[in-house]
């Protein structure tokens, strides 16, 4: 779970390690755009990042582009070549009219995947550059990553080339127990990675949450296997900060969550 072996870390197109699968990075002052559904007022340095992976000893860490930049990467391209030594990659977001100009962008540096963020967003039509995006991304090995409501999910999959990289955020936006069935309905699961994230993205009072991730994991570890369950802390919690500020506490849920799928 944070510990990717050999075997999926060539399939996800990085190097084996100890991974935080979903972190952010950004400098608030930054944001432009005045149609956001979230902005923070403080910075999250990718140097205070490095300091938690090494403090807690993790190897490296995804930086997925925060829905507030749109799909101007710019910010993590310039801390990618700045870090170029560090087991740090990129997730970038394209435009949805024209995606092949940022992916061409995006393919230079250290980029591994491609975010679809959609959470309360309508999912627009893919037109023919995305179709040409989707065969370069299964050439050269970049996954897609997809933020959506749980009742959108499944639709959205099976509408994907199947040999394109999957991985889900957020456990698929699950609410109960119920809604984990959303995998059975899948047509392709070969290409499907699932991400585990914080208990208070799923439910507002921690216990609950916790529950409702255990169920999860139980459940995925039957469904697609248990080498294919990441781990994301979603540093720096945005939208959270009042309840989560210490990246180590956030670490131990991991490695307890790791212990399950593990059995031990």
């Amino acid at each position: 779970m944070i510990l990717i072996r050999k075997k999926i870390a060539l399939q996800l197109g990085i190097d084996s390690g100890k991974y935080d699968t979903h972190t952010h990075i950004f400098e608030h002052k930054l944001i432009t755009s005045k149609k956001v559904r979230y902005k923070p007022s403080y910075d999250a340095k990718i140097e205070t990042l490095i300091k938690a992976l090494h403090k807690n000893r993790l190897n490296g860490a995804f930086l997925v582009q925060p829905s507030f930049y749109g799909s101007n990467n710019n910010y993590i391209i310039k801390k990618l070549k700045k870090h170029n030594h560090k087991k740090l990659y990129g997730v970038g977001v394209l435009s949805e009219t024209k995606p092949l100009r940022d992916f061409k962008k995006i393919l230079k540096n250290k980029f591994i995947g491609v975010r679809l963020n959609l959470y309360k967003r309508k999912i627009f039509k893919f037109n023919n550059e995305w179709n040409k995006v989707f065969e370069l991304m299964i050439i050269h090995k970049l996954h897609l990553e997809i933020y959506v409501e749980n009742k959108k999910l499944v639709t959205l999959i099976n509408s994907l080339p199947k040999k394109l990289i999957k991985i889900i955020d957020h456990c698929g936006t699950i609410q109960k127990e119920s809604e984990l069935k959303w995998i059975d309905k899948v047509k392709e699961k070969d290409n499907i990675f699932v991400k585990c994230t914080h208990p208070f993205r799923l439910k507002k009072d921690f216990k609950t949450g916790d529950k409702l991730m255990s169920k999860f994991i139980t459940y995925f570890s039957k469904k697609i296997g248990k080498k294919k369950i990441l781990w994301g802390s979603d540093f720096p919690w945005t939208g959270y900060e009042n309840k989560i500020n210490d990246y180590s506490s956030v670490n131990r849920l991991a490695k307890n969550y790791s212990k399950q799928i593990n059995g031990s």
